[in-house]
């Protein structure tokens, strides 16, 4: 598992673990799974304005993937598997995260989408490796 530090503070540990499942099936593309762990993510989040922010930014990347529609920026559009450019994308997240302008609900929205690009970070290093290691093998 992946430690998710954006939003650790925030979330209880049992949360972490359903959005670090949550966001590990949004990226490969496991929407009804993800459906699911959405609902049980739900069912357990705090009422405060920081974790609502957060849920709303992970169903707002459940509906996009669902949608395909082209005009969801970030995640249709990230396709890439330039890591620099996903840590860039990432960094300007953490960002507004720390933006003291910010109310908690956009700082959570943010963390979210920080988690995410993390996550993503995280996948595609671990592709490259089992790549690197079946061409070894090859």
């Amino acid at each position: 598992m992946v430690r998710l530090t954006v939003m650790v503070k925030q979330l209880l540990r049992k949360e972490v673990i359903l959005v670090n499942k949550l966001l590990k099936l949004l990226i490969e593309r496991k929407l009804k799974d993800a459906g699911k762990a959405l609902e049980k993510l739900e069912l357990t989040m705090k009422e405060k304005e920081w974790s609502k922010g957060y849920f709303n930014a992970l169903q707002g990347m459940s509906l996009a993937l669902k949608s395909k529609d082209t005009r969801y920026i970030y995640l249709n559009q990230i396709t890439t598997d330039d890591s620099k450019k996903i840590d860039n994308i990432r960094k300007k997240f953490l960002k507004q995260t720390q933006n003291s302008l910010h109310k908690d609900f956009d700082k959570g929205f943010f963390s979210a989408w920080s988690d995410y690009m993390k996550l993503l970070k995280n996948n595609i290093a671990q592709k490259r490796t089992s790549e690197d290691t079946s061409l070894l093998n090859y």
